[in-house]
């Protein structure tokens, strides 16, 4: 483990930022490849946070460790990409999650990127079970309500279906949203990293 960390230190000390090809690159390519890139991000690591517990083990920490590098340069080619794009930089990129239909941009939120996260799984007996889809509820104040939404695919997990094998597919749920009284969310673990809530 810790010398594949020091191999990707070393890829990144090495990578010259400041030496990015630009020149014949459609900027709408260049937009294309910037979603594509942001959504492998957060579906990623949003499955290493629902993976990995206080209680995983060193070999599922190890495993989903691995993937976290796999992040970090998918990020470094994101920078170049950015740099490319110059002004036209997405205004998405610090838009809040505030409704059902994600920030008014040509960008779709992931599912992976709400607050609240439903996935669909075909439980195999004697196999491993496959991921057929996702989506997304925002952390909003909501009445009891009963909606459909389209299934999201997600690379990011296990056996999980494509983009095209639920093409069309839906989920319907019913849920509410409420808030309850705040209540104290600090650690005394956290004093003396000097953090707080």
């Amino acid at each position: 483990a810790e010398q594949g960390h020091d191999k990707l230190q070393t890829e990144v000390a090495e990578r010259d930022v400041t030496k990015v090809d630009c020149v014949g690159r459609d900027p709408a390519e260049i937009q294309k490849q910037v979603v594509t890139t942001i959504t492998k991000v957060i579906q990623m690591l949003r499955h290493i946070s629902d993976e990995v517990t206080k209680e995983s083990g060193f070999f599922k920490r190890l495993w989903n460790g691995g993937k976290i590098g796999q992040a970090q340069g998918l990020l470094g080619t994101l920078e170049d990409d950015l740099k490319c794009l110059g002004e036209e930089v997405p205004k998405y990129l610090d838009q809040v999650i505030l409704d059902i239909d994600g920030p008014s941009s040509t960008y779709k939120v992931p599912a992976s990127a709400h607050a609240i996260v439903v996935q669909v799984w075909d439980y195999d007996a004697g196999s491993r079970d496959d991921f057929i889809g996702e989506i997304g509820l925002p952390l909003a104040i909501t009445e009891k309500t009963q909606a459909t939404f389209p299934l999201e695919a997600n690379p990011a997990q296990p056996s999980a279906a494509s983009a095209e094998q639920i093409a069309d597919s839906e989920v319907t749920v019913q849920y509410e949203v409420r808030q309850t009284n705040i209540a104290s969310c600090w650690n005394e673990e956290w004093s003396g990293e000097k953090m707080q809530c």
